[in-house]
């Protein structure tokens, strides 16, 4: 999409994508100011796995930024679900049925390769994985903690093994605890605070990452197996 814009004497114009912008005189698109913030969340749409629970908080960010005195403090929402199952199919005719201003969702399903792209690409990831042996970590975490993204998951046992409150991600018992972390990050998005919030949850990412698996096997199992 381009757009130009100018009188008699200058031209100047824009190539343009929801998120990003290709200024004249440059070579790299640049994000956006004005972009939307980007959310994704995989499932396997099974009762596993609550996505009502992101439906509702998503429903209360619309309702509350919908209001004319917190328009211009908060971003549209795009939404991206990925994956298969029993469900996808009953949420996506509840989602059809809804009237949203400001949060714009999509499911679809993605090739191995496109996968880590969109994930990477997102400001936030949403785990809504909850354990019914309280005894497993989500790998879509992992995934996401890979591709340097902060993420907000559902709280379970042992959860905290993964997710570290407010250091790497942030964790919620409920809709409407997600929907309070969810105002409280995009506030002010692109810029401060949520642009510096972002960062500093980055780097709690990022210490993950830098862990390696022999170590914590050394650390937290070699003992025991040697027992």
């Amino acid at each position: 999409m381009t757009n130009t814009k100018g009188n008699n004497n200058s031209v100047s114009s824009s190539s343009y994508t929801l998120f990003t912008e290709l200024q004249n005189n440059t070579t790299e698109p640049q994000l956006r100011k004005d972009r939307p913030a980007f959310i994704i969340s995989s499932t396997s749409w099974t009762e596993d796995e609550d996505f009502g629970i992101l439906l509702e908080a998503l429903i209360n960010y619309d309702k509350e930024t919908s209001k004319q005195n917190q328009q211009a403090q908060y971003p549209d929402i795009v939404v991206i679900v990925t994956g298969k199952g029993p469900l996808r199919n009953m949420y996506e005719q509840r989602i059809k049925q809804l009237s949203l201003k400001r949060i714009h969702i999509r499911t679809l399903w993605l090739a191995a390769s496109d996968y880590p792209l969109l994930v990477g690409a997102a400001d936030l990831g949403v785990c809504l994985h909850f354990s019914t042996s309280g005894l497993d970590l989500p790998m879509k975490v992992v995934d996401m903690f890979g591709a340097g993204t902060p993420v907000a998951a559902i709280k379970y046992s042992c959860l905290h093994e993964l997710v570290k409150h407010d250091y790497n991600g942030y964790v919620f018992t409920s809709s409407e605890e997600l929907s309070k972390q969810l105002l409280t990050m995009f506030q002010g998005f692109p810029n401060n605070p949520f642009l510096h919030e972002n960062n500093r949850l980055q780097e709690g990412v990022k210490t993950f990452q830098n862990i390696r698996w022999q170590d914590n096997w050394d650390k937290y199992a070699a003992s025991i197996f040697r027992k």
